[in-house]
Parts: structure tokens; sequence; C-alpha cells
């Protein structure tokens, strides 16, 4: 019988879930289910396109999408897995939580976006496709194992100077697979062990 059960096995069970759907029909099985969904959230993805929702427990979401907002009020550090897709930021920092372990960034509308990359040292997996972006500060990202950074205006960013990728992503030691269109400073080679795909010009 499901309520001889104890609250941390059902939890453990549902780490394994990432989908709303499967998470309802773990919270429709009983009251006793219903009641820990309560207590402990069961929203596993949010895709939030204009107001942020109120949530009571924000601690059951694992992805947040956010889609077409203007200078969007970050409030997700309770995700893993933040994507924005056609956000205008201001020149204001992004900061999120060290919860955060993929951040994708794609179709901004902003001239160039800042991150405050301290803040996100479990970051595993970043996708950026953007206009320009200061990537100052992301050595303290030493987990990434995935990095895809397009950045649209390079003539234009080239012109004020040579920009190269920053010269600390070489020596991650999982770095798996990095794609971008930045070259890398002279002599550059990436000491990964675990390198599978290296696209740089």
């Amino acid at each position: 019988m499901l309520l001889n059960i104890f609250d941390s096995l059902i939890l453990e069970i549902c780490e394994f879930l990432w989908v709303n759907r499967d998470m309802r029909n773990i919270r429709m099985l009983s009251r006793f289910t219903k009641g820990l969904s309560d207590k402990y959230g069961y929203v596993r993805r949010l895709c939030i396109t204009g107001d942020w929702p109120k949530l009571k427990v924000t601690n059951s979401v694992r992805r947040v999408d956010i889609i077409n907002v203007s200078n969007p009020v970050l409030k997700v550090s309770f995700a893993k897995k933040v994507i924005f897709s056609a956000c205008l930021f201001d020149d204001t920092p992004i900061i999120l939580n060290e919860k955060v372990e993929e951040l994708y960034i794609t179709d901004s509308k902003s001239k160039k976006i800042f991150i405050d990359w301290g803040k996100i040292p479990n970051l595993k997996k970043l996708i950026l496709l953007v206009n320009d972006i200061r990537l100052c500060g992301i050595e303290a990202c030493k987990k990434l194992e995935t990095v895809h950074i397009i950045i649209r205006n390079i003539g234009k960013v080239r012109r004020k100077g040579r920009r190269c990728l920053p010269i600390c992503l070489s020596s991650l030691p999982n770095l798996s697979c990095i794609l971008s269109n930045l070259p890398t400073r002279k002599n550059t080679e990436f000491t990964s062990t675990r390198m599978k795909s290296c696209i740089v010009p």
C-alpha cells in the first residue's frame, strides 16, 4: 500500500521524472501522493511567455523556457535548465543560481548580453546564439562539458579589435564538445581527454 511508503522513497522516484505529465500521473495515484505533490511540488517544466507564474513550491522545477520576454525578471534560480528564446535583455548582467547546469540563449534581440558567470559554477552545457556576449569571467564555469558560442555580429565585433574564445576554455578538464565562430588565440590547444568534437576557425 502506498500509504506505508516513506516520503523520501516517492521523492527519490520522482527525481527521475522530467515531464509534467508523469508528475501529474504520480500525483493522481492516491491522496498520499497528492499530499506529497502539494508539499514538494510537481511541476517539472515551465514555459513563460509573459507574466511570471505564481508558484508556491518551485523546488520541483527542472527546466524553465522563457520566450519573447523583454527584460525578463530572473526568478529562475530553482531550475537546472534555463532557456531564453527571443528575449530582450538590458545592460544588467543576467544573474542565475548555482543550481543551473544548462543555459541556452537563442535568437536574442539584445545588442550585447552580460552574464554573471561567477554565479553559475556548476554550468555543464552552454548554448549561445546571440548578437554579442561578454565572456569575461567564464573561467568560473570549470565544469563545462559542451560549449556552443555563435555570435551573429562577428564582423562588427572584430572591427573593434580581435575577438577570440577565452583561453580558459582550452584547459577545461571535462570539455567534450566545442563549437564556435570565434577563433582561438594562436597556439591554443584543447587539453581535455574527453574531447569528441572541436569546431572552431
